[in-house]
């Protein structure tokens, strides 16, 4: 059993060569080994199976992270994953920098009509946020409200907090709700499930006579860190949903 393993993580090697890097070209295909390369022979077999086995993006985020760390006693295969994602998504959404000051900068010259807004409270009488939002200069006028999903299980809530607060607001607001979810939460990921449970809750409050709400979910297929045009993609695509809905 122990041969047929490492025949097939022998053979899968070719695979882990064409992973795209940052600048989109090909980091292991040098007739050098990499130090992706190196650091995979390192570990255990059933490492290299499970790494082998996860979706395109985590391996992505493992190999990168495992480059850059040379701490050789790290071989288990969740603790890693999960190093790995949290410090792919903290460095791709700017937490330290703030990914919303990134995003504001991007749409503002292409969607000058709005004055965006970080942690927008929207309820005077609690502490509910936004992520983003967009209200027009010259009011009234339709609303772009933005939240940016990195890894957590619990975003329906956000969809959930944002009907229950327009219900219970007047004068009535309406609003755009764009969800940007990271590829983590694309189809065949862990996450995906998560998605799906926020776009059945969003359309569900887009029939509620109650509310003036439109709901738009939006996995990036590249996301900031991993889009050539970081924020500036990301910008345009909020600004293609906005015209899809006629803002």
């Amino acid at each position: 059993m122990a041969g047929v393993r490492g025949i097939i993580a022998k053979a899968m090697y070719g695979y882990i060569e064409r992973l795209p890097n940052i600048s989109r070209g090909n980091r292991l295909t040098s007739p050098v080994e990499s130090n992706l390369q190196k650091r995979l022979r390192e570990m255990p077999t059933e490492f290299r199976e499970k790494f082998y086995a996860d979706s395109l993006v985590v391996r992505e985020y493992i190999g990168r992270w495992l480059e850059k760390t040379t701490d050789k006693r790290i071989n288990a295969y969740a603790f890693v994953k999960k190093e790995a994602k949290k410090s792919i998504i903290d460095e791709g959404w700017g937490l330290k920098a703030g990914p919303q000051d990134a995003l504001i900068k991007a749409l503002e010259p292409i969607l000058p009509a709005y004055k965006w807004k970080k942690e927008y409270k929207f309820l005077s009488h609690r502490h509910q946020k936004i992520d983003l939002a967009g209200r027009p200069i010259a009011p009234p006028g339709p609303e772009i409200w933005i939240e940016l999903e990195r890894d957590r299980h619990t975003c329906v809530r956000n969809v959930v907090k944002v009907w229950q607060g327009l219900a219970s607001t007047l004068p009535k607001r309406t609003v755009l709700l764009i969800q940007i979810f990271s590829p983590l939460y694309g189809a065949g990921e862990e996450n995906h499930l998560f998605s799906i449970e926020s776009e059945f809750i969003g359309k569900r409050a887009e029939n509620d006579p109650n509310v003036n709400l439109k709901f738009e979910p939006h996995v990036t297929a590249g996301w900031p860190l991993l889009s050539p045009n970081g924020f500036n993609g990301l910008a345009e695509d909020i600004k293609s949903i906005a015209a899809k809905y006629g803002y």
